[in-house]
């Protein structure tokens, strides 16, 4: 039974590899040599590409710290962004800023950098669905392509290539890039007319300072503010002083008033027939206590006659009479010492609502003297709190003045958070071509062309090469072969 050809997969050995080379030599060697060539004379009619290269390192800066504006205190401390990412990432979108690129173009020139920018391309002339651009366009292009601006990882260093067939120009290209780089940094981080500002408002505030602490000189002097604490401190101790000695006489008129109270209250007494002015009173007086003295003994007399003799006796009427007029000389004499006591403290009453009147007065007028005083005091602070306040302004705006003026200086130096750490220098070898390399690869590339169409031609033939193909195909024994005769 015959077998198929897709039963048994026929197993190559190198014998049937070298057949094969040896039977396609031909167009295995010019596949290969072509290959070689057209890769050689590429890389030695391509123009050579130089790159020149530059590194910033951008720092923690000035542009990086932030003072609150709220703050007025003239020690406050700034705020700083610590986030290196952000930093770097914001100045490399700087650098490959169009603005940036046109105006390097602008100044190294568009011929110079590419001189044959307006050279005929017919690359362009298919381009129907694109409007025309200008040559500095083209060169825009052409330079974004060609720019490269890269991060080094793991630091705060910006890597700044650009390729040209000009190494000087690829040199100028990188300077000219850093130097307008530099001037759009400061240009971005500053603060337009911030100098200005702050220089006149310092100047307005220093005119209020001056005139908060006019006006609390004048006050001062007008109200002798040196003594104002000591008149205070005699004043509450005058005013203490007065109201003990207000309470006294208050205490004094209130007991004076009950002794006259009293006396009245006597004084009616006897006049209803009650008689006190025979008892011994804090008023009597030595005469009063003989007076009374000899009544006892009249009395103690009458007793003694009553007990001898009859009501009608001479002597017993004599001594009644005795005793009648003692009584009415005792109670003259206490009527007028009686008189005389409420006399003296009516006077002494007066006296005392006098002297009160007058320790009320003063009181009243030590207490305005402290309410005023107390005023002045208040006025005083408020004067001290505005040119305390005045003080602390200006102090903080001629602090932020002194600060722009040197961040403008800084920044007409150019001197900011980025520093040129590898300056750019014309390089000396180029990129490209790279003739090794590209032989390297045209030798590789050209032998699996070149294998790989052996491989196809030998693949895609219906002739039998061998007896072995014609015994498999056909299954039929080959009984000889002839080898091909060239002509």
């Amino acid at each position: 039974m015959a077998m198929n050809d897709f039963d048994e997969p026929k197993q190559h050995t190198l014998r049937d590899f070298l057949y094969v080379l040896f039977r396609h030599k031909g167009k295995i060697l010019v596949v290969f040599l072509g290959t070689v060539l057209v890769v050689g004379l590429f890389s030695v009619m391509t123009p050579p590409t130089y790159r020149a290269s530059g590194k910033l390192l951008v720092k923690l800066g000035r542009e990086d710290l932030y003072t609150p504006p709220a703050s007025q205190s003239p020690v406050s401390q700034p705020v700083g962004d610590i986030s290196r990412e952000a930093r770097v990432n914001s100045e490399i979108e700087i650098l490959k800023e169009r603005g940036l690129v046109e105006k390097v173009i602008a100044t190294i020139g568009v011929k110079t950098l590419y001189p044959k920018i307006d050279a005929p391309s017919p690359f362009r002339r298919l381009n129907f669905w694109s409007p025309p651009i200008t040559p500095m366009q083209r060169a825009t292009l052409q330079f974004e392509k060609a720019l490269r601006v890269v991060d080094v990882k793991k630091s705060n260093v910006i890597e700044i290539n650009f390729d040209n067939g000009n190494p000087e120009v690829a040199a100028r290209v990188v300077n000219l890039l850093i130097d307008a780089f530099l001037d759009r940094h400061v240009a971005a981080y500053k603060q337009p007319g911030e100098h200005d500002f702050f220089d006149k408002e310092m100047k307005v505030l220093e005119e209020s300072l001056r005139g908060s602490e006019a006006r609390l000189q004048a006050f001062r002097n007008a109200y002798d503010i040196s003594t104002l604490q000591e008149q205070k401190a005699v004043l509450l101790r005058q005013i203490s002083g007065l109201e003990l000695d207000l309470a006294k006489t208050r205490a004094e008129i209130n007991e004076n008033r009950g002794k006259m109270g009293s006396m009245e209250n006597r004084g009616l007494s006897g006049a209803l027939g009650s008689g006190p002015y025979g008892k011994e009173t804090e008023i009597n007086t030595y005469a009063i206590s003989n007076i009374k003295n000899r009544i006892a003994d009249l009395k103690l007399r009458e007793r003694e006659l009553v007990s001898k003799y009859s009501e009608d006796n001479g002597l017993v009427v004599t001594i009644r009479k005795e005793i009648e007029d003692g009584e009415r000389l005792l109670a003259a004499e206490e009527k007028r010492y009686h008189d005389k006591e409420m006399k003296t403290i009516k006077d002494t009453l007066a006296a005392l609502v006098q002297r009160q009147g007058s320790q009320a007065r003063d009181l009243a007028r030590y207490r305005a003297e402290i309410r005023r005083i107390s005023g002045l005091e208040n006025k005083l602070t408020d004067l001290e709190r505005r040119a305390r306040i005045d003080g602390e302004n200006f102090a903080l705006y001629a602090k932020k003045t002194e600060e722009t003026r040197i961040s403008d200086a800084m920044d007409k130096r150019k001197i900011a958070n980025i520093s040129v750490v590898q300056a750019p220098l014309a390089p000396i070898k180029p990129i490209r071509p790279n003739v090794g390399l590209n032989i390297f690869l045209a030798l590789v590339i050209g032998g699996g062309l070149s294998l790989g169409l052996a491989h196809c031609l030998d693949s895609l033939s219906h002739r039998f090469k061998t007896a072995e193909d014609v015994k498999k195909h056909l299954e039929l024994p080959v009984l000889a072969s002839l080898p091909q005769l060239k002509p």
